[in-house]
């Protein structure tokens, strides 16, 4: 009976101990994540500011006004800067005259075929009324025409009368000085002879 319980206990203790050798765990798994972040993304925005402007402010003397803070000139309705504006200098003639003072004549320089005449109203005074023309003498070996036309400025306030040759003559710019009458300073005016109808010739108001 005896060796009934020991046979039975080797078989228990067989029977354990493959049991307790078969329940070793044999994973072996291994973790072969090997994923690799490969975002190389780059910011190529490679935008270069090319505003490439330049400031050239500044007078050249191109079509810009220079800043008067002291016009010897009025310098209202649209006068446009000029250099030459009634400067006795421009002329190469001896500036024309002509006032309203009992006067009904026009001041005439016949050897350049050039005319003035005022219009303005009488005061008592020459300098209310006193025109001044300033231009250039004809060209050397220019011939007169004997025919004149009449050029009018400042609501027909003043006349120049000007010989046909003027038309022609690289020259023919004058320029008209006018009483300041209700302006703080006197006025000058520019025309270009340049046509043979005298209606045609407009002035331009001009201060410097």
């Amino acid at each position: 009976m005896k060796f009934l319980y020991m046979l039975v206990f080797v078989f228990v203790l067989l029977g354990c101990g493959v049991a307790t050798s078969s329940s070793q765990s044999t994973t072996t798994s291994t973790d072969t994540n090997t994923s690799t972040d490969t975002n190389t993304s780059t910011d190529t925005n490679t935008s270069v500011d090319t505003n490439t402007s330049t400031d050239t402010g500044g007078d050249t003397g191109t079509g810009t006004t220079p800043v008067v803070s002291d016009p010897i000139f009025d310098t209202s309705n649209l006068a446009e800067y000029d250099e030459n504006a009634c400067r006795s200098a421009y002329a190469t003639a001896i500036p024309l005259q002509d006032h309203n003072e009992n006067d009904d004549r026009e001041k005439s320089d016949d050897a350049n075929g050039i005319a003035l005449m005022s219009f303005y109203t009488e005061t008592g005074h020459v300098e209310d009324n006193n025109v001044i023309a300033f231009y250039k003498t004809l060209t050397a070996g220019t011939t007169l025409s004997g025919t004149r036309k009449n050029a009018y400025g400042d609501n027909s306030r003043y006349r120049v009368e000007y010989d046909l040759a003027w038309v022609t003559e690289p020259n023919n710019k004058i320029y008209i000085e006018t009483p300041k009458l209700d302006n703080e300073l006197k006025s000058c005016f520019r025309m270009v002879l340049d046509s043979n109808i005298g209606s045609s010739i407009k002035e331009q108001k001009v201060y410097r």
